[in-house]
C-alpha cells in the first residue's frame, strides 16, 4: 500500500489493520478476475512444492534481516528512511504478533497472486522476462511508496520475488518470500522502533 502519507496520528490501528485486509481482498479478486480473463492458470502455478517455499523462506528472511539493518544503520543516505520507516511502524506498534502473522501472510498471498501470478506472466508473454520483472517491479515499488530509497529497494525485492517465481515455476516461492520479508521486517522493525524510539 502506497504509505507515504498515512499519518499515524490520524488513523487507528484497527483502522490500519481493517484497510489492509480490504485492499488486499481487492488485489485478490483483481488478480484472480484478470487471470481468468487473461486465461492464465493460477491453479497450475499454486500446487503444493516444498522446494519452492523453502527457496521462498530464505530469499524473503534475509531480504528483511538486509532492510532491518539498513533501518538501524547510521549512514546518511539511510536517515530519511529510518524516519519515514518509523512514521509507518507507529501505525502498527498497537499490533500482536498474530496480527502481523495475518498481514503478512494474506499480503504475500494476494500481491504475489496479481503481480507474479497475473502481472509479470502476461507482460512476461507479450513483451519477455526482463521487461516483465521491470514493469511489475516498479509497479510494486509504487505500490509500497515509503520514500525513494525504500522504493528502489522493493523494486529489487520485487525481482527477487519475480526470479523466484520463475526458477521454481511455482508461486508459493514467492508468497513465502512475501510472506516472510513483511513477517520478520515488520516484527523486527517494530523490535527496532522501539529502541530507537522507546
Amino acid at each position: 500500500m502506497i504509505m507515504r502519507n498515512l499519518d499515524p496520528n490520524k488513523i487507528s490501528g484497527k483502522d490500519f489493520f481493517m484497510m489492509t485486509i480490504y485492499v488486499q481482498g481487492g488485489i485478490l479478486i483483481l488478480g484472480i478476475v484478470l487471470s481468468f480473463l487473461f486465461k492464465i492458470e493460477l491453479l497450475q502455478i499454486l500446487n503444493f512444492n516444498l522446494s519452492a517455499i523453502i527457496v521462498g523462506s530464505i530469499a524473503g528472511t534475509t531480504l528483511a534481516l538486509i532492510i532491518a539493518a539498513v533501518y538501524k544503520s547510521r549512514f546518511k543516505i539511510f536517515k530519511k528512511l529510518q524516519k519515514d520507516l518509523t512514521k509507518t511502524l507507529k501505525v502498527m506498534s498497537g499490533f500482536n504478533f498474530f496480527q502481523i502473522l495475518l498481514i503478512s501472510f494474506i499480503a504475500g498471498l494476494t500481491e504475489e497472486i496479481f503481480f507474479r501470478g497475473f502481472l509479470q506472466q502476461v507482460i512476461e508473454i507479450n513483451f519477455g522476462l526482463v521487461t516483465a520483472l521491470i514493469i511489475s517491479g516498479i509497479l510494486f515499488g509504487v505500490m509500497h511508496y515509503i520514500s525513494n530509497v525504500y522504493t528502489v529497494y522493493i523494486f529489487f525485492v520485487s525481482a527477487v520475488f519475480g526470479l523466484i517465481f520463475v526458477f521454481t515455476e511455482n508461486l508459493w516461492g514467492a508468497i513465502f518470500a512475501h510472506f516472510l520479508f513483511d513477517l520478520v521486517g515488520i516484527s523486527l522493525g517494530l523490535k527496532l522502533r522501539n529502541e530507537i524510539h522507546p
